[in-house]
């Protein structure tokens, strides 16, 4: 007689008996159908706006958020995630005025040591408004980059890396942009000079010695507008943390507000596309716009 198997048996009744115990202990988990909600589908005790909120893009929630960051009914939460950004170009422009006033004022008038206000009346104005224009735009561009979709994103940000990324984006637009542009700029405002005549750069060793030239004269003011760069990356980068904080902590508490709130920012039309709108009301630019295709419409909540 063969010795029986140890085994579960592999009778049809014994089968069905199991399958049922199954079905009975896996009830709570089972499969949802395409008709329920896709907040019951998933397991989580998270509000169902941020249910939604997570089957977006990083940049359709960064986009989402930044616009309900504008619209925040609480003041000082809401000044704390804007006005960062208006910070940190007010800094560009007070240290990219000065880095360009004394290139200016050491290339053209042959004076580094020139008073500010002096320099900037008598010097050629080009490349002190370009230099702060570019080193604005530069800031501003890095900052929608690499800030926006940390600080907006649904994912917590590590403070730290936060801070090491404000502080490098300070000190690339409002230092060294206009410590490596304004020495070309001020050189071509020299060529153009009828009474004095200077050779024109024929290699890239020259261009290279240039900027490195160019650029001496604002060398003393590098701790200043290093320390003035940083300083007012910490601070906006903390507040901006501290906004987001009390921002996310309201929407996982309050469902109904939030769902308001979204409702309200999503029909907020945002900087992008009111240049765009702009654009298309030109006749002459207008055929350059086409419309997004539905297909290609940014997601809704």
């Amino acid at each position: 007689m063969a010795a029986q198997s140890s085994g579960p048996s592999s009778d049809i009744v014994d089968l069905w008996k199991r399958s049922e115990e199954l079905v009975k202990l896996t009830g709570s988990n089972a499969v949802a159908t395409k008709s329920q909600a896709v907040s019951t589908q998933i397991s989580s005790d998270r509000s169902a706006i941020w249910t939604n909120l997570s089957q977006l893009s990083p940049s359709d929630q960064a986009t989402i958020m930044s616009r309900l960051a504008a619209t925040w009914p609480f003041a000082n939460e809401r000044r704390a995630l804007n006005w960062p950004v208006h910070a940190g170009i007010i800094a560009n422009c007070i240290t990219s005025a000065a880095i360009c006033t004394r290139i200016n004022a050491d290339m053209v008038l042959y004076k580094a040591r020139t008073p500010f206000l002096e320099a900037v009346q008598k010097a050629p104005k080009a490349p002190f408004v370009f230099g702060i224009y570019s080193s604005g735009v530069t800031f501003f561009v890095m900052h929608q980059i690499f800030i926006n979709p940390t600080i907006f994103g649904e994912g917590r940000p590590c403070s730290s890396c936060l801070l090491s990324t404000a502080a490098a984006i300070a000190i690339t637009s409002g230092v060294a942009v206009p410590m490596l542009s304004t020495p070309y700029l001020a050189y071509y405002i020299l060529l153009q000079r009828s009474s004095e005549k200077f050779p024109p750069m024929k290699n890239m060793i020259e261009v290279l010695s240039l900027c490195w030239e160019g650029s001496r004269a604002a060398r003393p003011l590098l701790p200043a507008v290093i320390a003035l760069q940083v300083a007012v990356a910490t601070a906006a980068t903390y507040a901006a943390l501290w906004g987001r904080s009390r921002l996310f902590d309201t929407l996982d508490s309050d469902a109904e507000l939030a769902r308001d709130l979204m409702i309200g920012a999503q029909s907020k039309m945002g900087i992008k596309e009111k240049v765009m709108d702009w654009i298309s009301s030109v006749p002459l630019l207008g055929g350059v716009v086409k419309e997004t295709p539905p297909e290609q419409e940014r997601a809704q909540l």
